[in-house]
């Protein structure tokens, strides 16, 4: 899409609009990425904000692809320059409706999830007072 001659083919259609699509969809998929990249941090720490952000993700993606379908629907330019377009993103907005309706409720009504990611902010593990209790026994026997 940067390339040069991709611009001037998309001033050539006298629309500036086609060209600030086209940006604002490399961002949105740029902070996907940058996203993604966060979430996985915080599903390796376990933190209890995983399963929110992990919903927040899908739904912002299903968002975003209705918004891109919506827009190429609406603006024929679109599927002029790119003839594949309408029938990408209607197969994108199914795949995020389906990735929605199984991992979300999945996320939502999972029992080890709910177990699994439960570290809070700054969370520090303590240890368990047996282990605590053999150190000083071993300690005292010495």
């Amino acid at each position: 899409y940067l390339r040069t001659d991709v611009w001037m083919a998309l001033n050539a259609l006298g629309n500036t609009g086609l060209q600030l699509f086209f940006i604002i969809e490399m961002i949105s998929q740029a902070a996907m990425l940058v996203f993604s990249c966060w979430m996985l941090y915080w599903f390796f720490a376990r933190r209890d904000v995983f399963p929110r952000l992990f919903i927040i993700m899908a739904v912002s993606e299903l968002g975003v692809n209705i918004l891109f379908y919506t827009i190429v629907l609406t603006w024929p330019v679109i599927s002029d320059v790119n003839p594949g377009a309408e029938k990408t993103l209607s197969q994108a907005v199914f795949r995020s409706v389906i990735f929605v309706a199984i991992w979300v409720t999945a996320v939502l009504r999972a029992q080890k999830v709910k177990d699994t990611f439960t570290r809070p902010f700054r969370y520090q593990e303590i240890a368990a007072p047996v282990e605590a209790a053999e150190e000083n026994a071993i300690e005292y026997n010495s």
